[in-house]
């Protein structure tokens, strides 16, 4: 287990985004949660995504991009609440 101010690496991930008409954009994550040095369960977030493709109009979607955070909880039992935020560039 990571010691105060270590980081925990996340080897990969799946992001799944549902349109209102129910097309879906698909895309792996990697990044790392770092715990804030004065405050364990505060951590912050930083990765990168890589759009693998979808459903309907994202069939063919490509792109990439960053996504940093703030997110609340446990190294120890890897539950996190918080927001991520993603930005980048998508084509589809």
């Amino acid at each position: 287990m990571p010691t105060r101010g270590g980081s925990v690496a996340i080897s990969q991930g799946v992001i799944t985004l549902t349109a209102a008409n129910g097309n879906i954009l698909t895309a792996d994550f990697m990044g790392t949660i770092s715990p804030f040095p004065s405050d364990l369960q505060t951590n912050t977030f930083v990765g990168s995504f890589l759009i693998t493709g979808g459903t309907g109009r994202f069939a063919d979607a490509e792109g990439d991009g960053l996504l940093s955070g703030a997110l609340s909880g446990s190294l120890r039992t890897r539950v996190f609440t918080g927001t991520i935020t993603a930005e980048g560039r998508i084509g589809y």
